[in-house]
């Protein structure tokens, strides 16, 4: 079974019902406070700081599930980020937090495992893939 050609044309198949693409690079600005964000599509509203490496990605339309979701940091033009991973923060669930008003938390680590923020400059890169039906 894992050598199945999906030929695409620019659609997205799996196993799963009606699965969704959403990616978004969040450019960080002074202490870690959220500059700008750039989607490839417009389901991204926005994203808000919430705490010391904690963003909220708020989604722009409903989505039953998170099927997955992977994140890295990009260093600014000199230095480094300072993040080591990004994680979702709804882990051990992958449920959305509300089907009315989605949101997706993610985490910024250091080497060491602690919460931190990215650098001034940075910019954090987050590609989710989503369920847009509730039959799996």
């Amino acid at each position: 079974m894992a050598n199945r050609n999906f030929p695409s044309a620019g659609k997205i198949y799996s196993n799963h019902t009606m699965p969704v693409a959403v990616d978004v690079a969040i450019t960080i600005g002074a202490t870690g406070a959220v500059s700008s964000i750039a989607s490839a599509n417009s389901f991204v509203k926005s994203v808000v700081r919430t705490g010391t490496g904690l963003y909220t990605i708020n989604l722009a339309d409903p989505y039953q599930s998170l099927l997955m979701a992977v994140g890295s940091a990009i260093s600014p033009v000199s230095g480094l980020s300072g993040v080591d991973s990004v994680e979702t923060q709804n882990a051990p669930n992958s449920t959305i937090t509300s089907l009315s008003a989605p949101s997706i938390g993610i985490k910024t680590l250091s080497p060491a495992g602690a919460l931190v923020d990215p650098a001034s400059g940075s910019t954090v890169t987050v590609l989710m893939y989503l369920s847009n039906s509730s039959l799996g």
